[in-house]
């Protein structure tokens, strides 16, 4: 919970700062993870319940969706790397079809079964296999936006004080997808491991608080790059202004001298 509370509070002061779409959906993200845990963890462990299970999986299923989602509308800003984004789109496309058809199977079966623990193998497997697609993908699109930050930093629009928040950037990542699969593989091998799916909410909040974290790490990433490109543009108009300033100077004091508007021409030519 600790962890959630402070995510919240990150994801909240990212979208009241930015006042984007995107960061109110990761808000929306975080704050359907935190129901889903508090249903299943003080409700559906009393017994059945089916109307407020399916609701919980209705909530928990969407917010799945809506996490890669918007994290692929974040790459389809950028640019760069058109074929390996088209890539990761229609992969964001079969992992809706995916999760949707898993909450309708879900739904199907609702009435033989409470929660997670009443699962079927072959649903557990199915729930298995839809998370480490999710870290997969997660970690696919969140990679490619750091080799684009690699290769513009190459190009040295970055300061080298920015390239330790890459290297940040890159570690977080890890941890963010490296939690989840561990998780998932280890409640996939042995069920009874964490019958009560601790683990799992552990797993998730740290994958959600991690996310968040390297959006805050990226945006000062991009923040900081933009005043160095245009901090860049004001020096160099600064210079070009004061060579002008000079060359107007030089210019006027030679008022009285003979016109020789011959070396005048080429500079002129060039300017057009």
């Amino acid at each position: 919970m600790v962890i959630y509370a402070v995510t919240i509070w990150r994801s909240g002061h990212l979208f009241y700062t930015r006042r984007s779409w995107f960061y109110a959906g990761i808000l929306a993200v975080v704050l359907a993870q935190v129901f889903d845990m508090i249903v299943t963890m003080f409700f559906l462990a009393n017994g059945p319940a089916p109307a407020l299970f399916a609701i919980d999986m209705i909530a928990f299923v969407l917010s799945v969706i809506l996490f890669e989602v918007v994290n692929i509308i974040r790459q389809l800003t950028v640019a760069d790397w058109p074929r390996t984004t088209k890539f990761l789109t229609v992969c964001t496309g079969v992992f809706v079809v995916y999760w949707t058809a898993i909450m309708v199977s879900g739904l199907r079966s609702i009435t033989n079964s409470a929660g997670p623990a009443g699962m079927a193998f072959d649903e557990l497997q199915a729930w298995m296999a839809g998370f480490l697609f999710d870290a997969a993908l997660n970690g696919g699109i969140s990679l490619l936006f750091l080799v684009q930050l690699r290769v513009v930093s190459q190009g040295n629009a970055f300061r080298p004080g920015l390239r330790p928040y890459v290297l940040r950037a890159q570690v977080m990542l890890f941890v963010e997808s490296g939690v989840l699969v561990t998780i998932v593989l280890m409640q996939g091998i042995d069920r009874t491991i964490d019958p009560l799916n601790l683990l799992g909410y552990l797993a998730q909040a740290i994958h959600i608080s991690v996310y968040c974290e390297l959006l805050h790490v990226l945006s000062r990433i991009m923040s900081r790059r933009n005043r160095d490109v245009s901090g860049g543009a004001v020096a160099s108009g600064e210079n070009v202004t004061r060579s002008r300033k000079k060359s107007h100077g030089a210019s006027a004091s030679t008022v009285d001298a003979p016109p020789s508007p011959q070396p005048l021409r080429p500079m002129r030519s060039g300017q057009t």
